[in-house]
């Protein structure tokens, strides 16, 4: 506070020459360095509220810019009064301060309520994080339903392969039997118009079979997948008492382990098993007993369950053609059936999640498949027969 004084006084100039006492410098100091700041503060608002027109709140945005403008130059004008009083403009600005305040306070109380309607950070943060789990959970939906809809052509262009080839097959023999019985009709051959007749018949059955066969297969990929808890033990159960006749006329033995329980389609699965126990009782040397074991073991990844059998066993070259409908390995006159079975298998093991592929040793095959939703053991093994006695 010595030092503007000392400085004056060396330079011969009287302080009050300068229009402030001795120690009014400092005040004066002050003033400047607040209403410039204010002024300043004061701008940066206006420059924000233009830049962003759809601010909220932008009147009370406004009027506080103003308050804090004019207090700014309240600030100045004091400053300034130490060389050039103007008590008229001090008043005016006062005056325009005190407006400026109360306009605040009333847009302060017309806007508090919407203000406190907002909601907090946390809430914020909730708010989005739930959103983005609800798009996620959308793109994933509409991600499942295009990866339906591309499975569901690969299906169709299936059918139309297998009506455009596998059904003419049985058709063409119709037709040619048909104009055989006529010309053998009006010959008078009795014998060999029956036997045109059994032709007839035999393929106006394997195309009824074949129909009937792609229906099930459009059924297996078509139908909602029900989400039904249950202990897969009960599907074992179901397939096992569908084709008992032919498990006690090949003499098959059974071996099954404890299963788990499993949330699906109780229809589907018990499909799953029927079509693979058939095979494994139907594709036997007729020299040998046929042995099944259905298999399930749990490994890292989770539960692994499967048929094997003692079977002739599948060449590795065909391991992933024999999924595919209508993919036969033997003639009709070896094995019977259309090879629509694992097709099926394939289709109601991919409903579910998870995965089926086939492994090859000597003297048999493993069929191995995966589901999804898979829960703890419910049940123990009750048809008792180790599969290493079978030979």
């Amino acid at each position: 506070m010595k030092l503007i004084p000392c400085i004056l006084a060396a330079a011969n100039v009287p302080a009050q020459e300068m229009g402030f006492a001795s120690d009014g410098w400092l005040p004066v100091l002050a003033d400047l360095a607040a209403g410039s700041a204010f002024i300043g503060i004061a701008v940066l608002l206006v420059f924000f509220l233009c830049r962003h027109p759809d601010v909220p709140f932008r009147p009370l945005f406004a009027l506080v810019s103003l308050l804090i403008g004019i207090g700014g130059a309240e600030h100045v004008l004091d400053a300034s009064t130490t060389w050039w009083p103007v008590p008229a403009l001090a008043l005016v600005l006062r005056i325009a301060t005190a407006i400026a305040a109360w306009g605040t306070v009333l847009v302060i109380l017309i806007v508090l309520p919407r203000a406190l309607a907002l909601p907090g950070y946390r809430d914020v943060v909730h708010r989005l994080e739930a959103e983005i789990a609800d798009r996620r959970q959308r793109e994933n939906i509409l991600r499942n339903h295009s990866a339906e809809l591309e499975r569901r052509n690969v299906a169709l262009d299936e059918f139309t392969y297998i009506a455009s080839h596998d059904l003419q097959e049985p058709l063409r023999k119709i037709v040619s039997f048909s104009e055989l019985l006529e010309q053998d009709l009006n010959r008078n051959d009795r014998g060999q118009a029956v036997k045109d007749l059994h032709f007839i018949s035999d393929a106006a059955g394997r195309m009824r079979k074949l129909v009937r066969d792609l229906l099930m297969l459009s059924r297996a990929g078509r139908n909602d997948v029900g989400a039904e808890r249950f202990a897969l033990r009960e599907s074992v159960d179901a397939a096992l008492e569908s084709i008992a006749l032919t498990v006690q006329e090949h003499g098959a033995n059974v071996l099954i382990d404890a299963l788990p329980a499993v949330v699906g389609d109780r229809t589907l699965l018990t499909q799953l098993y029927q079509n693979l126990l058939s095979n494994a009782v139907k594709f036997v040397p007729a020299d040998r007993q046929p042995c099944i074991h259905v298999t399930a073991e749990r490994n890292a990844d989770g539960w692994v369950f499967g048929i094997r059998d003692n079977g002739i066993g599948i060449d590795p070259a065909y391991h992933d053609q024999i999924f595919k409908a209508f993919k036969r390995l033997h003639g009709a006159s070896e094995y019977s059936g259309n090879g629509i079975g694992l097709a099926i298998c394939e289709r109601a093991v991919t409903r579910h999640g998870g995965r089926i592929w086939v492994e090859s040793f000597n003297g048999g095959s493993h069929f191995k498949f995966t589901l999804a939703n898979v829960e703890e053991e419910v049940c123990t093994p009750t048809h008792q027969c180790a599969l290493s006695s079978c030979s």
